[in-house]
């Protein structure tokens, strides 16, 4: 009987090996093969590149809970900590309400209070601690009710 649990086990384990082959890109949701390509590519092989699109350096994903907007940024390439302590750039976030300038944010994820009901125009630029422009821009609307 154990030795049966073994063998199932190992076998389970085998399995969940094998599904470390995809990873899931956290920006854009689509999977993404783990693996390289062969040396040498034949005239009757089949190549799949992922390009990563511009626009797609700075995306955002937010929530509208009550008269706030809790907002989540995803930035390759830039970080809004020391850059000695990461080796990428350092930046942080412009937020624009409605166009005017509300604060600075050095966080990937924050929230933008009392807001008036309605809808709203909300821009986000990335800029380094100098204020000059990534040129690196998001926007997205929301309603409050």
């Amino acid at each position: 009987m154990k030795r049966k649990a073994r063998l199932v086990l190992l076998f389970v384990l085998v399995c969940l090996t094998g599904c470390q082959s995809e990873l899931l890109a956290p920006e854009t949701g689509t999977t993404v093969r783990a693996e390289s390509l062969p040396a040498v590519i034949s005239e009757n092989s089949t190549v799949f590149a992922f390009k990563q699109a511009e626009n797609e350096t700075f995306s955002v994903q937010h929530h509208v809970k009550g008269n706030n907007v809790f907002v989540e940024c995803f930035v390759t390439g830039i970080s809004f900590r020391a850059p000695h302590e990461t080796g990428k750039e350092q930046g942080k976030i412009v937020v624009y309400v409605d166009g005017e300038k509300r604060e600075e944010v050095t966080a990937a994820a924050f929230i933008i209070k009392d807001l008036s009901p309605g809808t709203h125009r909300i821009k986000m630029e990335l800029v380094n601690p100098y204020n000059q422009p990534y040129q690196l821009k998001n926007e997205i609307h929301v309603t409050i009710s």
